[in-house]
């Protein structure tokens, strides 16, 4: 039933009631009170429905939403190697909060709530370490179904993360988001589970905000760029490995990575590139190159003017050689504007 439908039905209702029984000056008898009740339990009853519906349709797509951001919090942790915080009242003793090598963090899940743990390899294999933080989901609304194993997002060092699907049910409509084996947060993908109402056909389609999934990052096994060891989709570039180095390395401590993709603007202006690393750096920005320290360690920084809300190919070349290793990638527009590391929201591995 469309809109103006609903009203007409709704207006005839009433004007029934107005004509035949309001004005009755003898009083109502069982059969006139009968159909009246089925009357306005039609008239109310269909409203209460669509209010009901609507009201439901946006509690899920508001707890997807925050199921999303939620996840990416977690995930940027374990990336960032984030380890459990000491001071917490819960790592008071007899509690041991101690975490030696962070390996990711672990989600499990819950019809009504989901926790992260953080897992930490102490010498004797991984383990949950640190509080838990725990998130309910809102009332009327489930994760449907329940996932049989956890959600683990893994650090840098350990690799890639398992791949999972999330789905928060309504009373009348469901959302499913999806996690990559590469720990990409796919965009939300709607599956109702009712008729929608006709959108009117004056109203125009929104353009759609692209979700950035980072840069594909080459991994070699030599200073020099050669001996392609892994490659895999990083949603941020800001590493730092320690004295240590990734997973993908083996034998020894030099090793370079190339990362490619796009970085996408936001308004029009000139744009400062920061690169921090140890040992050395190069970086191109719209195939040009800005920033050239091959054998140059610490932070470094090029501008170059971009338009609004364009997609610029990136290339990012970086390499170790002895000692920490370390690598970030920032910007900020200028003049005034905040340095910050690029957000995942603003690089694509795709035009």
């Amino acid at each position: 039933m469309n809109t103006s439908m609903k009203y007409d039905t709704h207006d005839y209702s009433i004007q029934l009631i107005k004509k035949y029984f309001l004005n009755k000056k003898n009083g109502f008898t069982l059969i006139e009170l009968v159909i009246v009740s089925a009357i306005l339990m039609v008239v109310t009853g269909g409203a209460l429905s669509n209010f009901q519906g609507f009201n439901d349709k946006q509690k899920v797509k508001q707890e997807v939403a925050n199921l999303k951001s939620n996840l990416l919090a977690i995930q940027t942790k374990a990336v960032n190697g984030e380890k459990p915080d000491l001071t917490d009242p819960s790592c008071s003793p007899p509690n041991d909060c101690t975490c030696t090598k962070l390996t990711g963090y672990s989600v499990t899940f819950s019809g009504s709530n989901y926790s992260s743990q953080a897992l930490c390899n102490n010498g004797s294999g991984d383990v949950l370490v640190g509080p838990s933080k725990s998130i309910d989901i809102s009332s009327s609304l489930s994760i449907s179904p329940v996932p049989t194993s956890p959600l683990i997002f893994n650090s840098f060092t350990k690799g890639l993360s398992s791949a999972q699907s999330l789905t928060i049910v309504g009373q009348s409509s469901s959302e499913t988001i999806t996690i990559s084996k590469n720990g990409l947060i796919d965009a939300v993908t709607p599956t109702p589970t009712s008729s929608p109402i006709a959108s009117p056909t004056n109203t125009p389609t929104p353009t759609p905000v692209p979700t950035g999934d980072g840069l594909t990052g080459e991994y070699y096994d030599a200073r020099d760029l050669t001996n392609l060891v892994g490659t895999q989709i990083d949603p941020i570039i800001n590493f730092d490995w320690g004295s240590g180095k990734p997973s993908f390395m083996t034998g020894n401590n030099t090793f370079s990575i190339r990362w490619t993709g796009y970085v996408l603007t936001t308004t029009a202006g000139t744009y400062r590139f920061f690169v921090d690393a140890d040992d050395g750096e190069r970086l191109w920005i719209n195939n040009t190159q800005i920033i050239a320290k091959w054998n140059n360690s610490g932070e470094y920084h090029a501008d170059i003017d971009l338009a609004a809300n364009q997609k610029y190919a990136i290339k990012l070349e970086y390499n170790d050689d002895l000692g920490t290793a370390n690598v970030t990638l920032k910007w900020k527009l200028l003049p005034g504007g905040s340095k910050v590391v690029i957000p995942q929201a603003n690089l694509f591995t795709y035009p």
